[in-house]
């Protein structure tokens, strides 16, 4: 009887390619902008829930049909989700703001690139943008959290 043994390398991830963008501008004005520049057409979603029910993220996706692609503008900070109480507390603290990558704190946003992506051609119409101070590519495999960056489109 033959015997098949699996390994790592049989359940490979695809290639994640993340750009970190800094930038003070709303979430919709962003995705405004970057439909511009890119020629993309950026939707806003429903807010996904890594974290459980506390805290959520907006999102918009772009479905690229030439290139059968998909491409994510996910926001970094999140605020908690407001809880209804029926009593105030005494003791009651406001949650701190979750990130959704902690190892890159300071970042606003995360441009997620579809698949067959020129990475750097996207990079410097980013950075042309006045309203985007600073952009740069992302190391995926030194994440840790990359698991946060997969997102459910059922919900």
């Amino acid at each position: 009887m033959a015997l098949h043994r699996l390994s790592l390398t049989d359940f490979d991830e695809p290639a994640i390619t993340l750009i970190a963008l800094y930038s003070p501008l709303a979430s919709y004005q962003l995705a405004f902008k970057l439909n511009q520049q890119l020629n993309s057409k950026f939707e806003r979603k429903t807010d996904f829930q890594p974290f459980g029910n506390s805290f959520s993220f907006e999102y918009f996706n772009w479905k690229d049909q030439q290139k059968q692609a998909i491409w994510w503008l996910l926001r970094n900070k999140s605020l908690p989700i407001q809880q209804t109480s029926t009593a105030p507390s005494l003791f009651s603290t406001n949650p701190a703001v979750r990130t959704l990558v902690p190892e890159h704190k300071k970042a606003d946003y995360f441009l997620k690139l579809g698949e067959n992506e020129n990475p750097q051609s996207v990079l410097t119409i980013i950075k042309s943008l006045p309203e985007i101070p600073m952009a740069y590519l992302l190391d995926t495999h030194k994440l840790k959290s990359k698991k946060h960056l997969i997102i459910d489109e059922c919900q």
